[in-house]
């Protein structure tokens, strides 16, 4: 939190990872209509810096890379340190159809929202 402007992050999440809870709905999800998990297996954000925006909150603007489709990206974010390191705690909002996610039938906003907000907590140890 001293030093925002030198943050550096890679993160990379796994494709399979998503779970709605029903087996179905997770293998729909895998397919090549969602995230096409076989041919992109990974999302990726990667930033390079960060600034305090006030009230102990961070802006870090970065790529953001989601079936083969990378777009920049804010992640807003709060960050709280403790002995044993430091919390993050925050958002990046996307638009789904930017990043080809929900094709076909599945593309039409009315039926699934185009608004998305991937939520995120980490903490990083010391």
């Amino acid at each position: 939190p001293a030093r925002p402007e030198a943050t550096r992050a890679n993160i990379e999440v796994d494709a399979t990872s998503v779970d709605l809870g029903e087996a179905a709905w997770n293998s729909d999800m895998q397919g090549a209509s969602w995230f096409d998990a076989r041919q992109f297996p990974k999302a990726t954000f990667v930033a390079t810096g960060a600034k305090a925006v006030g009230g102990g909150r961070f802006e870090a603007p970065g790529k953001f890379t989601l079936k083969g489709v990378t777009r920049d990206v804010v992640a807003t974010f709060t960050a709280k340190a403790d002995a044993g390191g430091t919390l993050l705690e925050g958002t990046v909002p996307l638009k789904r159809t930017d990043f080809r996610i929900g094709e076909g039938v599945w593309a039409d906003t009315t039926v699934v929202a185009n608004d998305v907000a991937v939520r995120f907590k980490v903490y990083l140890k010391k």
